[in-house]
C-alpha cells in the first residue's frame, strides 16, 4: 500500500449532488458561479407502441480542465420538471432486453429515492484511474466487492467523436453488505474541460462524516478503496490521491474543519472542494449573489449546505 499518493487511483473523478428538483438546482448552481451543460434525461418505451417518456436518472455537469467535474442529479418521476433546455437521450433496447434493463433502472432509482429520504445533498463520489481493468483486478485482491468493468456508451445528438462517449466504471458494491454513505465508484477520465464564472479549475476534496467510534473502521475501508495509506489528524483522516484528496472526519470534529456545518445525516458526504483562480473574485461573486459565505481556518471559502441544498460547497485558492 502506498503511503502517498497511489499510483493507480489518481484524482476524484467525481462526486454528485442528488437534489428533488432539478431546475432548482440548476439556478443554485448558476448563484454558485457554476457554468453547467444542458440537462439531459434518458428517454425509454416502456411497452410496445408506446412513446418514449423520461426515465431514469437526469443529470447536468459542472467540467473542469482537469477532467474533473460535479455531477448534479435527479431520479425522474412523475412530479419531476423537467428543464426546457434538457435534452432527452433515448435509449435504444431491443424489445427483448426491455424488462431487465427496465429492472435494472429500476432499482438505480429506488436506491436514489433512499438517499433522498435520508437528506438532499451528496451521495455519491467517483474515484478517476486511467486503467480500470487493473483496478478490478486489485480491487478483487482486496477483497472489495465489485461489478467489474462495465462499459457503456454516451451517446448525445450530432456527436461526431463516439469515441470519446465510452465510459469505463467499476461500481463498488457488495450486495450483502452495502455501504451505508451512498454510491462509491471507480471510473477512467473522459477529457473534460469548461470555464466557470466563480474561476473554478478543479475538483480537490471530498469530505465524508461518520460517526467518532466508526472512524478506524471507515479508515482501513478506504485504504483498500484507493490503494492509499490515511494521513491521521485529529479526528480526520486524509487520503491523498495525486491532485485531490479525500477527507474522513468524525462527526463530533466536523465543526473543525467547516466551521457552524452539522451533517445530514450520518454517515454521509457532506461537502466538496473546488480550486479557483482568484478566492477574492469568487468570495465577492458569492456576495453579489446573495450567499453567506464563511472561512475556515485555513482561509477557504464555503457556502453552507443550509445554503446549497444540503451540501457544503468550498473554494480553495489556487495559489
Amino acid at each position: 500500500m502506498n503511503n502517498t499518493a497511489s499510483v493507480d487511483i489518481s484524482q476524484l473523478h467525481h462526486v454528485g449532488h442528488l437534489v428533488r428538483d432539478i431546475q432548482k438546482g440548476l439556478d443554485l448552481y448558476q448563484r454558485l458561479g457554476f457554468h453547467m451543460t444542458p440537462p439531459t434525461f434518458p428517454t425509454i418505451t416502456l411497452s410496445d407502441n408506446a412513446p418514449a417518456t423520461p426515465f431514469g436518472v437526469g443529470n447536468s455537469h459542472a467540467d473542469f480542465g482537469d477532467n474533473s467535474f460535479v455531477e448534479l442529479l435527479t431520479v425522474v418521476d412523475g412530479h419531476q420538471r423537467i428543464p426546457v433546455n434538457a435534452i432527452l437521450i433515448p435509449l435504444q433496447i431491443p424489445a427483448a432486453a426491455r424488462s431487465r434493463v427496465v429492472e435494472v433502472i429500476s432499482r438505480t432509482i429506488m436506491t436514489l429515492n433512499g438517499c433522498l429520504a435520508r437528506f438532499e445533498g451528496l451521495h455519491i463520489l467517483v474515484f478517476g484511474t486511467p486503467d480500470a481493468d487493473a483496478q478490478a483486478q486489485r480491487l478483487s485482491q482486496e477483497g472489495i466487492g465489485h461489478s467489474g468493468v462495465n462499459v457503456t456508451r454516451q451517446q448525445f445528438p450530432n456527436q461526431v467523436d463516439s469515441v470519446a462517449s465510452v465510459i469505463r466504471v467499476i461500481e463498488l458494491d457488495d450486495p450483502s453488505n452495502p455501504v451505508p454513505e451512498g454510491r462509491l465508484a471507480v471510473a477512467e477520465f473522459l477529457k473534460r474541460s469548461g470555464s466557470h464564472p466563480n474561476g473554478a479549475l478543479g475538483l480537490i476534496d471530498a469530505v465524508l462524516c461518520v460517526p467518532e467510534a466508526d472512524l478506524p473502521a471507515y479508515e482501513h475501508r478506504y485504504e483498500k478503496y484507493t490503494n492509499c495509506q490515511a494521513q491521521r489528524t485529529g479526528q480526520s483522516s486524509i487520503f491523498e490521491l495525486g491532485t485531490s484528496r479525500v477527507t474522513l472526519v468524525a462527526d463530533s470534529a466536523l465543526d473543525s474543519i467547516l466551521p457552524g456545518e452539522r451533517p445530514l445525516g450520518v454517515p454521509g458526504f457532506v461537502a466538496y472542494t473546488v480550486r479557483v483562480r482568484d478566492i477574492e473574485v469568487t468570495h465577492k461573486m458569492l456576495l453579489a449573489n446573495g450567499f453567506s459565505p464563511k472561512t475556515t481556518v485555513s482561509g477557504d471559502v464555503f457556502v453552507s449546505a443550509t445554503e446549497a441544498l444540503g451540501a457544503a460547497v468550498v473554494f480553495h485558492p489556487a495559489n
